[in-house]
């Protein structure tokens, strides 16, 4: 029998040559991509470190010779516990894979964070041999979160100073109350129901005339902001004055949508001064000590315009970003078109973030009103595809599956209706990167119709199911963190509600997940 050999004239060895070439060609772009994006460290099996790519010199600003030889422990910054390496180490020479993220400190003090993954490798006998580690640096993200973290503390440091303070009450467009706070109900002896749906002419004492409050109702209305001082009564007939602020905020249209008012309750100081007034008329060698009295109620006066001015620059630092843009822009420090996508995006998360907490408001009092017509499912579901294209990355496929000869017709309200799944669909775009997002519909009995929204995402964490449709859960889901205040989805749960209908999500069998709305129907044709 004639045997077999691969030479250099052999077709076979020369087919296994050339594949070789192309598998090496493949790891080169591979290491050089790597290279490019990622710190990349080896180590030996006791962490010594044997090799380090530019990037991580780059970064931890010391040369391969200052840390080759060395142990990571060059890089630790003293932020985490001896626990937090105690876990890592463990996990790795126990041959897992480890994930996490660590502060470290470069060569001249300065701080940085890596998101890094280690993986341990192992020599033929099954034995640790070396760990490589992989590493991205996130410390803008980092720096982010820790502002907003302060940010959020700072702001909610202001709104317990200020329910403590004040009675702060908030109305839509109407004059219609949303919202009171504990200190409003206090003073003005109603309960939030008893309050929330009605105006404020419900505590009308009878005291100021009709122009007083034509002449409020005139200012408000026209966008400028009210100051004065109100005498209102109680439910149990109780008159009490407070000093009265109140601001409107406007729609992108510039017109008044709801109202905010702050007060201080200045029955002590109204009652003063009507006693000082009294006692003037009677007591003329009381001057002195009458004037000495008024002093000390415009020191408290002053006082509390104080602290209201103190608020209201503190409500305004989540806009600072905005600003320092709109002034680099106009200095010509950075190009004009950039800044004003970057302005127009923070503006848009905060007036969405503004219109979710008033939406969460209403929701929990009970306030959420909707605007009942007949719509068309299939209309809506197109529209939203066509918008939400624009959304997609390379790789994911959003379209309908929806049975054109059913003309599925709902009495809802159909802007409200557009939002739930809007939001259902770009949490889906948001979590898929490679596949395809797919809208159903159909009748599942004669009064009941559901929609679908299935991608081959992730999925959804089981441990978040069960509280996904709860306020502020913003755990990630798949490799990135979800972003955003955690309110699109109980917004959408309390949406569908009002309409008597339901919603629910699920993991799939196989890959993803799916978000289920079930609508009652008028009719299908």
């Amino acid at each position: 029998m004639k045997k077999n050999t691969l030479t250099a004239n052999n077709p076979g060895f020369q087919s296994t040559r050339d594949e070789l070439k192309r598998s090496i060609d493949q790891l080169e772009k591979i290491k050089y991509a790597l290279d490019e994006s990622s710190l990349v460290a080896i180590t030996d099996k006791n962490g010594t470190i044997t090799y380090v790519n530019k990037k991580f010199c780059d970064v931890s600003e010391y040369t391969p010779t200052e840390l080759i030889g060395q142990n990571h422990r060059i890089l630790k910054s003293g932020f985490h516990p001896p626990e937090f390496y105690e876990h890592l180490w463990k996990t790795i020479s126990g041959g897992h894979t480890w994930h996490g993220e660590i502060k470290n400190v470069s060569k001249h003090g300065k701080y940085y964070w890596v998101k890094t993954t280690i993986v341990p490798f192992l020599d033929d006998e099954g034995k640790l041999e070396q760990y490589v580690a992989i590493r991205t640096e996130i410390t803008d993200r980092k720096n982010a979160e820790e502002q907003l973290r302060r940010s959020t503390d700072q702001l909610e440091k202001i709104k317990y100073a200020l329910d403590e303070s004040s009675l702060v009450a908030i109305t839509d467009k109407n004059g219609t109350i949303t919202y009171v706070n504990k200190k409003f109900c206090d003073v003005s002896e109603y309960t939030p129901t008893e309050l929330i749906g009605q105006n404020h002419r419900i505590l009308k004492s009878g005291f100021h005339p009709p122009e007083f409050y034509e002449h409020l109702w005139q200012t408000v209305s026209s966008g400028h902001t009210w100051y004065g001082e109100i005498k209102n009564v109680s439910k149990h007939g109780k008159y009490y004055w407070v000093k009265t602020t109140i601001v409107p905020f406007l729609d992108d249209d510039g017109k008044p949508e709801q109202y905010v008012a702050i007060r201080t309750e200045i029955t002590d100081r109204k009652n003063a001064e009507e006693n000082l007034i009294e006692a003037n008329t009677k007591i003329i060698d009381n001057e002195k000590q009458i004037k000495k009295q008024l002093e000390e109620i415009e020191l408290h006066d002053r006082i509390q315009t104080e602290f209201i001015n103190v608020a209201a620059h503190e409500l305004r630092t989540p806009i600072q970003p905005l600003l320092s843009y709109t002034d680099l822009a106009v200095k010509g420090l950075i190009d004009k078109t950039e800044a004003l996508e970057i302005i127009k995006i923070e503006s848009t998360k905060l007036q969405k973030l503004a219109n979710n907490i008033l939406d969460v408001s209403r929701i929990e009092s009970g306030t959420l009103s909707i605007t009942l017509e007949k719509i068309r499912i299939n209309d809506i579901i197109s529209n939203i595809i066509n918008i939400m294209k624009i959304e997609l990355t390379n790789g994911v496929s959003l379209d309908s599956e929806i049975n054109e000869s059913e003309n599925l017709i709902i009495d809802a309200d159909g802007e409200r209706i557009t939002q739930v799944l809007t939001n259902l669909v770009f949490n889906s775009i948001k979590f898929t990167k490679d596949g395809s997002i797919k809208i159903t519909t159909r009748v599942i009995k004669p009064d009941k119709m559901e929609i679908r929204i299935t991608d081959t995402g992730p999925g959804i964490p089981h441990e978040i199911i069960p509280r996904l449709f709860s306020k502020f859960v913003t755990k990630a889901i798949g490799d990135e963190p979800h972003q955003g205040a955690g309110l699109g989805l109980f917004i959408s749960k309390g949406i569908v509600l009002k309409h008597k209908g339901n919603i629910s999500a699920f993991n799939n069998p196989e890959k993803g997940a799916t978000f289920l709305v079930t609508l009652p129907m008028t009719h299908a044709m």
